[in-house]
């Protein structure tokens, strides 16, 4: 069984999945989840490994700075029922009005990351989480991929694995490039769905296709191996070429490990 392509080049593609496995979270980078309108098709889907770096990651440098200057405006945000009325912090106030009077999902999204982070307000990771839900709920794509990141990490929520794979589900079928990746490593780990090979291949197609690197290496192993498609070097050859193409590092080294096979 190979373990993993990088330790010994001699051994031939006889089982590909665990290299798969593996692969799944090379091509998430440690970005923000709420990084909007990306080249990959939307945010890009991050699982982090603690809940700290989940807070590093999703901590915008916006509030971030506006947190450590101390700025604040009064005499913004008086609506009865707001809860920054009155206390000196206008950003929040006005974040506050939107969400709640406008329904804006934008302010919401906002205001989650403040609870989240304890930008301008104490720390709670449940208001967060329900604030990311008031947006996702909208039909926001990034809000979505928030919650689904809650569920799979239990952050303010109880951890649900059926939950995340549902509201990755929503985002996938925005086309979020990220989103269909990451179902799709739902599907083929059995992760809050059950293990299907033909759904983590079809949902990979869809990120592939909009030139998500990791994805199309995943799509070039799932043909070699005939997981989900039947087996097709030719087509393993293209897609590996084009996540290599893409920068994905593990596409080269497989379409090394393929020539020397063919030696």
């Amino acid at each position: 069984m190979m373990s993993n392509m990088k330790m010994n080049r001699n051994i031939n593609f006889a089982f590909l999945a665990l290299f798969l496995a593996v692969a799944l979270f090379a091509g998430c980078g440690k970005e923000s989840a709420e990084t909007k309108n990306e080249a990959s098709g939307g945010p890009e889907c991050v699982l982090y490994d603690t809940e700290e770096d989940y807070i590093l990651a999703t901590d915008r440098s916006g509030a971030a700075q506006d947190s450590q200057t101390g700025k604040r405006a009064e005499g913004v945000g008086n609506d009865a029922g707001n809860p920054f009325a009155g206390t000196g912090n206008a950003r929040m106030a006005e974040l506050w009005r939107k969400a709640t009077e406008e329904n804006d999902a934008d302010a919401q999204i906002d205001l989650g990351v403040c609870y989240q982070t304890g930008d301008g307000v104490e720390r709670n990771m449940a208001k967060s989480a329900e604030w990311f839900r008031k947006a996702a709920e909208q039909g926001h794509a990034v809000a979505q991929i928030l919650v689904a990141q809650n569920y799979s990490m239990g952050l303010g929520v109880n951890r649900d694995m059926a939950e995340s794979a549902k509201w990755y589900r929503k985002a996938a079928e925005q086309d979020i490039a990220s989103a269909q990746f990451t179902l799709g490593q739902y599907y083929f780990e059995g992760t809050g769905v059950k293990k299907d090979y033909e759904e983590a291949v079809k949902w990979w197609r869809k990120a592939a296709e909009q030139d998500y690197s990791t994805a199309q290496f995943n799509l070039g192993g799932c043909y070699y191996e005939g997981l989900g498609v039947e087996k097709d070097r030719a087509e393993a050859m293209k897609w590996f070429r084009l996540a290599a193409e893409n920068g994905e590092e593990d596409a080269q080294e497989a379409l090394e490990m393929l020539a020397h096979e063919d030696n």
